[in-house]
């Protein structure tokens, strides 16, 4: 039996310069979010409770403006008295789930679910108070398995594998009977019944390391052996238990990650629309490599143009690269170029050398003092000065990165974003470290900034 919990809370506040004529597009807004969770395993029973509060308001709102005719002119209403105006959305959820495994690492997981929502509003005469949405019951699963190709190798790789992972889920959830307060507060789609499936594929190409000359050596002698030698060898050890030869070290040459693809038959159905059925509406796609460690590549596409033709919504299929964003950093001990020498496969007799763990690059322009922001709000970046002291007789060691990010919003009225940020860092010395950092604004062909 194992019981895991978890519980966060999260307050954000943004405080603005106010101008004479209040505007909520200028308002002070406050939000904070707390949920907890909870999961107990027996086995492959699973039992999975969670609940989560998200509290949105806009402070300082005039209370003059709350009662106000739309045709007066807000510049009447300015000064005290003022109040915040609160929007407070809960939600629950309580599973029971038990995953079988079929063949391999194929498993299917059913799933019982029951869920529900409570919302306020002080702008809202039907929901100053918390008004609950019909409890919700679905009733699901999930198929997942993996499926694996073997290729031959090449350089210092004895054989490569991809492996191709893809994940079925389905949910349904049968129609509910809400009130007329409920059907006024809560959007059509989230009170009719559900019936939708998704899908999910992972790809990753992994290679395997021939091993050195000795450790081959080893393996064909020890492939000699008998099984009565082998059985006297490992009765002469029976605290240490048979041994197991050596396996090559297996290394991730590419992972491609990409994001859930859900659609709704019921949405579909009920607006007469194939396409009107995809619950998602743009693919993410990530890719990284364990040899380049500081390669991070990220490409969005929105998948479906909507427009308005005779005062109704049409969707086409029309993908759209809306997003990249790409990150690459190089040094003096990247495994890139360990891994030029080891594709060679070196010369006879040759030991590699031991790798040595790739450090993680720091931005040297990032404020570190003890007067900064993460002195006063936590950002989950770790103190430079404290816990990284510079090593001395490390030079001659050098650190570059170069990120690209691209916006392309849809539409032809609409400005595209390009930006390059390249840094790099020296250390011609022991005790002298030499950076220097810029951003180039492609679309106005200038530079922003040097550092």
């Amino acid at each position: 039996m194992t019981w895991s919990g978890s519980a966060s809370f999260t307050r954000r506040t943004l405080d603005r310069v106010q101008p004479d004529v209040f505007s909520f597009s200028r308002a002070d807004t406050e939000t904070t979010t707390g949920s907890v969770r909870s999961t107990l395993s027996l086995g492959n029973l699973s039992l999975a409770q969670s609940v989560q509060l998200r509290q949105s308001g806009t402070l300082g709102v005039p209370e003059a403006l709350l009662v106000m005719r739309e045709s007066e002119t807000p510049a009447l209403i300015t000064g005290s008295p003022v109040q915040d105006i609160m929007d407070s959305d809960l939600t629950w959820q309580s599973s029971v789930s038990y995953q079988q495994q079929l063949i391999g690492s194929t498993t299917i997981t059913p799933r019982l679910s029951m869920s529900g929502n409570m919302f306020r509003s002080d702008t809202s005469a039907v929901a100053s108070s918390l008004v609950s949405a019909p409890a919700r019951v679905s009733f699901g699963g999930a198929l997942k398995t993996d499926i694996y190709g073997f290729y031959g190798g090449f350089g210092g790789f004895e054989a490569i594998r991809h492996k191709l992972s893809p994940s079925i889920q389905y949910e349904w959830s049968p129609a509910t009977s809400p009130t007329q307060l409920q059907q006024q507060l809560f959007r059509s789609r989230a009170l009719q019944p559900k019936n939708a499936v998704s899908l999910t594929l992972n790809q990753t190409w992994e290679a395997k390391r021939r091993p050195p000359e000795g450790d081959s050596a080893v393996a064909n002698s020890a492939a000699q052996l008998d099984s009565l030698d082998l059985a006297v060898n490992t009765q002469s050890s029976p605290s240490d238990g048979p041994t197991r030869l050596q396996q090559g070290q297996t290394v991730s040459l590419l992972a491609l990650r990409t994001s859930v693809l859900r659609y709704d038959f019921v949405e579909a159905d009920s607006i007469g629309a194939f396409l009107a059925g995809f619950e998602t509406t743009r693919l993410s796609n990530q890719i990284s490599s364990d040899f380049l460690r500081g390669l991070t590549i990220s490409v969005n596409h929105d998948l479906f143009e909507d427009k308005e033709v005779d005062g109704q919504l049409t969707r086409t299929f029309a993908p759209h690269l809306a997003q990249v964003n790409l990150g690459f950093s190089l040094g003096s001990n990247s495994s890139i170029f360990r891994l030029l020498g080891f594709l060679r496969g070196g010369d006879e007799g040759e030991t590699p050398a031991p790798s040595t763990e790739e450090p993680d690059v720091v931005d040297p322009f990032d404020p570190t003092g003890t007067t900064d922001e993460s002195s006063i709000i936590p950002t989950g970046r770790r103190p430079l000065s404290s816990t990284e002291p510079a090593r001395r007789g490390d030079r001659g060691g050098w650190n570059a990165n170069l990120s690209y990010s691209l916006q392309r919003p849809r539409g032809d009225d609409v400005m595209m974003s390009q930006m390059l940020t390249g840094t790099i860092t020296l250390r011609p010395t022991e005790n002298w470290d030499l950076s220097w950092r810029t951003a180039y604004d492609l679309e106005r062909r200038a530079f922003n900034d040097h550092t």
